[in-house]
């Protein structure tokens, strides 16, 4: 589980590290996504690899939940120990009770996350038309990655959910 989690965690730097960009402007955004499109096998690679942490962690997060309720049995905690001596806390408020709430709300941000930039099918016209492939000074059809971030980022919906998101994941 900790490795997974650590694995997944060294994706996110990266990823955020790439996502950063868009605060510097569209040329460097865009640079940075063709950069990274222009290797459709690494980029499969990687995507299996991810996909395989998420379903790996996933499990185990199953697994070791149900390790632990039947290792306490039918009787929860009233409260928990503190790393404070002599400190108590109430279990009802206890991080690990809230894991599973945060990992849900994860991945339904990872979800919609992929569903906007991965498959592209967000219906909203601003959007739509933003994955429009166009004309770069070589003549290659490339995408607008910044302008299709800054179209989805638009929306008050999507911005209040990437921000409820990214929170999550901080």
């Amino acid at each position: 589980m900790g490795i997974t989690g650590l694995l997944l965690c060294g994706f996110l730097v990266t990823h955020l590290a790439g996502n950063l960009l868009l605060l510097v402007g569209p040329d460097a955004y865009n640079g940075y996504a063709h950069a990274l499109h222009s290797n459709p096998a690494l980029i499969m690679v990687a995507e299996a690899i991810l996909a395989l942490l998420f379903v790996t962690h996933i499990f185990l997060a199953f697994a070791t939940t149900k390790e632990n309720r039947d290792a306490r049995g039918p009787v929860g905690y009233a409260e928990m120990n503190s790393k404070i001596e002599s400190r108590t806390l109430d279990a009802k408020i206890s991080p690990s009770n809230w894991m599973f709430v945060s990992g849900a709300v994860i991945l339904g941000f990872v979800l919609v996350h992929l569903f906007d930039f991965t498959l592209e099918r967000r219906t909203d016209e601003e959007v739509k038309t933003s994955y429009a492939a166009t004309t770069d000074l070589h003549g290659e059809q490339v995408k607008d990655a910044y302008g299709k971030a800054v179209a989805i980022l638009k929306t008050g919906a999507s911005f209040s959910g990437y921000i409820i998101g990214c929170v999550y994941l901080g």
